[in-house]
């Protein structure tokens, strides 16, 4: 199965989000950020729209079937939240026929994938990871993404995460469990929870240590520039 996730967004200020991965062998393909330059929400719709066909035709390339597209759906008030549900509903009217289409709420995304329907993005992202920990490759590829910031696209891998999951529950069979569901019980483990605990901290010291050595880098290039602004003026005063 190859499961391709939307994390939907206006292209303007916030992206669309697309990842797709194989939740059985934890093989990350791709993951990607969908922009747009054009005005006026027809035409951000339009273009968005021609972008996400054009992944839907590529997602055929990669000989996995079947296919289980996921996005997220939210229930916003307003403007903004009017456009992300036609955003939606564009994606899903452009979505091929033989592909398996499925929304999940931002709430369930964070629950199925970080086991905390308050988690932050960091809290997610370290969720993502642990999904993946038995593939080193795509570990590190979200390593990179978490190190890079990159929240669009852990979230898109996040979404199609519990959406797969969604989708096993409402068909599991309890007298016939197959190995989908041993794969999802072992992700939900009870000890899940301690490795993100740990993780977040972990995280956090790495970035106040990424940020200490920021600080330095700019001191000592301020230090390097007065020193050449001082060297600078004695060689004006000796002429």
């Amino acid at each position: 199965m190859l499961v391709f996730s939307i994390d939907p967004g206006t292209g303007a200020s916030s992206p669309t989000a697309i990842a797709a991965f194989d939740p059985m062998t934890k093989q990350i393909s791709f993951t990607r950020n969908l922009w747009t330059e054009m005005k006026g929400q027809h035409h951000v719709l339009h273009d968005l729209t021609s972008q996400m066909r054009a992944w839907y035709r590529k997602l055929r390339a990669l000989r996995k079937t079947p296919i289980m597209v996921v996005s997220e759906t939210f229930v916003m008030r307003g403007k903004g939240g009017e456009t992300l549900q036609r955003l939606i509903g564009a994606y899903e009217s452009a979505c091929p026929l033989d592909y398996w289409w499925r929304t999940v709420y931002n709430t369930a995304v964070k629950k199925h994938v970080s086991g905390n329907g308050d988690g932050d993005k960091l809290y997610v992202a370290l969720g993502v990871k642990y999904f993946f920990m038995e593939n080193e490759a795509s570990k590190k590829y979200v390593e990179e993404l978490i190190m890079d910031e990159e929240w669009d696209r852990t979230d898109a891998l996040a979404i199609g995460i519990a959406g797969w999951i969604q989708e096993q529950y409402l068909t599991d069979d309890p007298n016939n469990p197959t190995p989908e569901m041993a794969a999802i019980k072992l992700f939900e483990r009870a000890d899940k929870t301690l490795f993100l605990e740990a993780e977040v901290v972990a995280q956090k010291a790495r970035e106040v240590k990424r940020q200490r050595e920021k600080q330095q880098r700019k001191e000592h290039i301020r230090k390097g520039n007065r020193e050449y602004a001082l060297a600078s003026a004695a060689r004006r005063r000796k002429r």
